[in-house]
């Protein structure tokens, strides 16, 4: 699993870029919490659901932010830490990485059972919207993608930041199918059901409070 992540979160930028977009395109690029400062969103996953990670031996979680990836540790180059996750996994033994925020809440034991029941022949998955993902609630990519993926330009981050939007429309392009999954939830969107897999977005106090055992 590649959770683009940030040690201070920057939405500055971001927010200019939303300012010049203007009213024509309000929707593009929203990001469900814009809060500047201290990220206490990697250290709510790591007190909740990376704890289930350890039952599941062919399953890791790995945290992606700037430094780590050499670029600016904002919210506009999160397709550099998508990539640099991608070429991570092609030099490691993996074979697919799912691709979440940090503040998406996973249900381990419910993605790893999703994974297991889909077809054999999907490449790419995750919540698609109009011919790219949505990427928030997490998007899946073999490893036969990834190879292509780490081949791609990095577009202009003036014309082009959202990594979830980027990478399905070019995998579209490539002639890949975006098999689409329900199960992974915004939850601005629609009330979740039982069966949810993912769910974004959440703060840290709302991630914590998921994770409280049961009574």
């Amino acid at each position: 699993m590649a959770v683009p992540t940030a040690r201070t979160l920057d939405y500055s930028a971001f927010r200019a870029r939303k300012i010049e977009l203007g009213r024509h395109a309000p929707i593009l690029g929203i990001s469900g919490l814009q809060k500047d400062g201290p990220n206490a969103r990697q250290e709510a996953v790591k007190q909740t659901w990376l704890k289930d990670a350890v039952v599941h031996k062919n399953v890791s979680v790995e945290f992606f932010d700037g430094p780590r990836c050499g670029c600016p540790d904002d919210h506009m180059h999160v397709i550099d830490k998508l990539l640099f996750a991608a070429q991570y996994a092609l030099d490691n033994p993996y074979d697919y990485i799912f691709k979440c925020d940090d503040d998406t809440f996973v249900h381990l034991d419910r993605l790893v059972r999703m994974f297991l029941e889909l077809p054999t022949d999907v490449d790419a998955a995750g919540y698609v919207e109009a011919g790219g993902f949505y990427g928030g609630p997490g998007f899946l990519l073999s490893r036969k993608v990834l190879s292509e993926v780490v081949k791609l330009h990095v577009p202009d981050r003036k014309v082009e930041w959202r990594e979830d939007w980027w990478i399905g429309s070019e995998l579209v392009k490539l002639g890949y199918k975006l098999h689409h999954l329900m199960q992974l939830k915004d939850k601005w969107r629609e009330t979740p059901p039982l069966e949810t897999v993912t769910l974004h977005p959440l703060s840290p106090d709302e991630m914590l409070q998921m994770y409280q055992p049961l009574p």
